[in-house]
């Protein structure tokens, strides 16, 4: 048991008699407090707050609730703070994200962590478009740092910037850098980066090789890069090969879309040549063939403007899908006066565009139609289904 006697006589040197009996009215509460939840002072220490007797809560001093202590943090690591920043740069903090990577960089020796604060920090100038900042930040990374393994990454986004900047051969340079380092990672990406680099830089040939690397380090389809081989051939004037190269694409794919630009892109070449006629037979390919594609309408520009022949009703089609409703009714209206004998297509598709210019009646009068005097066309069900929508949706005729 604790000595009180002891505690006051200790205690009443240095005070006065009042301070005396407040000590005395304090010692005896807590004693009251212990013995009546039957603890042991210690666990007085332990309950600072709070102590549980029953179902009620009863003060742990006779003086109130205390103060609480502020709760102890501790201080972020270094790679707690990079992994803040990349945190903040995915929400596109980038500024905030900065600060982080510095704090990471400046709280350690370690000149990996370093150098990937220094690759963030540039990245998040770059997406800001601080492409100078950017620049320097990468370079830094190159020229001054000691060599780590971020320097290719650094190489890497060296050459967006570059690029985004518009300056095309060191972009190229910087890609190429990045594949010595770096090789089998993502070569198909950074060759097809760097080939197009090249080509904005006037070097085809080497743009070319560029789409062949990336070829040669993919297992997916290539289309995309084949046609960029073509193009390249295209810039370079060297047609016979940009015609071998889409003629081949022509063949291979199996996509409408494709195939009407490869058409566009042999009929112009053949124009350059002075061979109208068979760009004129590629443009109507694809206007019989692949009306869907703005491409075809592209080619069905040049046969009109060169006067040459061309279906109403594919032409119709044409405009139509390329958003020329206007110009689609023409056709389509031509083509069923010229036409007796004809299906429900240009009727469904001429009440389509007239939907399209905001001529409601005319569309409802247009598919009615079709319903009355096509009752076996492919499209009849499709009419009902459109004026069902064209009352819903423009006339608000729910009935």
């Amino acid at each position: 048991m604790v000595d009180i006697s002891a505690i006051l006589k200790y205690k009443a040197i240095d005070m006065s008699k009042s301070r005396l009996t407040f000590l005395i009215a304090t010692i005896v509460a807590l004693f009251s407090v212990a013995l009546a939840c039957n603890l042991p002072i210690s666990a007085l220490e332990s309950t600072p707050d709070t102590i549980q007797h029953g179902a009620s809560t009863q003060p742990g001093t006779p003086f109130g609730d205390p103060t609480p202590l502020p709760t102890p943090t501790s201080t972020p690591t270094p790679s707690e703070h990079l992994r803040n920043a990349t945190s903040l740069m995915l929400l596109g903090d980038y500024a905030q994200a900065r600060e982080e990577y510095r704090q990471a960089a400046l709280n350690t020796a370690d000149v990996e962590i370093q150098a990937q604060a220094l690759l963030g920090i540039g990245k998040s100038y770059y997406q800001e478009n601080n492409l100078t900042e950017a620049i320097e930040t990468f370079r830094t990374i190159i020229e001054e740092h000691p060599p780590t393994t971020v320097l290719p990454e650094a190489y890497f986004w060296l050459g967006r910037v570059y690029d985004a900047q518009g300056d095309y051969t060191n972009a190229a340079e910087a890609y190429a850098r990045f594949l010595e380092r770096k090789p089998g990672i993502i070569d198909e990406l950074a060759q097809t980066l760097r080939g197009d680099a090249l080509m904005k830089a006037g070097q085809y040939s080497e743009a070319i090789q560029a789409f062949q690397a990336a070829i040669r380090a993919t297992t997916g389809d290539t289309t995309a890069l084949q046609i960029k081989i073509g193009e390249a051939y295209a810039a370079a004037n060297d047609f016979s090969n940009a015609l071998t190269q889409f003629l081949s694409i022509y063949e291979a794919t199996t996509n409408d879309y494709i195939k009407a630009q490869m058409n566009l892109r042999i009929g112009q070449i053949y124009l350059q040549l002075g061979h109208p006629e068979q760009a004129y037979a590629r443009f109507l390919d694809s206007v019989n063939n692949f009306p869907r594609s703005y491409d075809s309408y592209s080619g069905l520009v040049a046969l009109v403007n060169a006067g040459q022949p061309v279906n109403e009703l594919q032409r119709g089609l044409v405009d139509y899908y390329a958003g020329q409703y206007g110009y689609a009714v023409e056709a389509f209206t031509r083509y069923i006066n010229s036409t007796p004998d004809h299906d429900g297509r240009a009727h469904y598709y001429r009440a389509l565009s007239w939907r399209a210019l905001g001529k409601t009646t005319e569309a409802v009068q247009e598919l009615q139609n079709l319903i009355q005097t096509h009752p076996n066309d492919p499209l009849w069900p499709n009419a009902w289904r459109e004026l069902a929508y064209t009352q819903w949706a423009y006339l608000e005729d729910y009935e």
